[in-house]
């Protein structure tokens, strides 16, 4: 084959893979916007629920549970959509709250806020608003204690200095039938006085 025919060749399948990659992104990024799209009204009111307090009816929750499952179908990867749904059923929960036992409703829906939870952490490990909202879930089912120190830890050390962390983890900590040493020293520094209130409790 002669050398310009060769290199003509070259030219023409090298545009092809350039095309072939652009069509790749191009859909890509359809995907994106459109997940974006599907998602962004409804974690906008999935957070007005849980900060501000709005109250919401049962069609309400339903449409942005349906529009977040559609997001997270077309980009499962997406850590703040997990976020947002472990959000969407804590305060579905909250609406719910009976006695607070382990077959009652509102548990139910903790324990799937806590399995988003799971898999926001597992895709961004480094996020400690994160681990300390999986802490604040964990907690409120009743997970065994190892694996709560374990969260709660984790959450501490990646959030060492944020402020919605600390304010998360400190009164949990307080409410906590146990603790270890490192823990009560973590949270003394941050709310000094913490240690000899802990001490001084029956």
């Amino acid at each position: 084959m002669s050398s310009p025919l060769r290199s003509k060749l070259l030219d023409i399948l090298l545009a092809l893979t350039l095309c072939l990659v652009a069509t790749c992104v191009v859909a890509q990024a359809a995907v994106l916007m459109a997940a974006d799209w599907l998602a962004t009204s409804s974690r906008y009111e999935v957070a007005r629920w849980a900060e501000l307090g709005k109250k919401f009816d049962e069609n309400e929750w339903d449409q942005a549970r349906i529009q977040l499952d559609r997001a997270l179908a077309l980009t499962p990867e997406d850590a703040a959509l997990h976020d947002s749904v472990s959000q969407l059923h804590a305060v579905k929960a909250q609406s719910l709250w009976t006695t607070g036992a382990a077959d009652s409703p509102e548990i139910e829906a903790y324990r799937k806020a806590v399995s988003s939870l799971e898999s926001s952490v597992k895709i961004r490990p480094t996020n400690a608003l994160s681990w300390a909202n999986l802490t604040l879930m964990r907690y409120t089912v009743g997970t065994e204690a190892d694996t709560l120190f374990a969260t709660w830890e984790e959450a501490a050390r990646l959030g060492p200095r944020e402020q919605t962390v600390e304010n998360l983890l400190i009164p949990m900590l307080i409410s906590m039938p146990m603790m270890t040493e490192e823990m009560v020293e973590w949270a003394d520094v941050r709310k000094p006085g913490l240690r000899a209130y802990l001490e001084a409790q029956p």
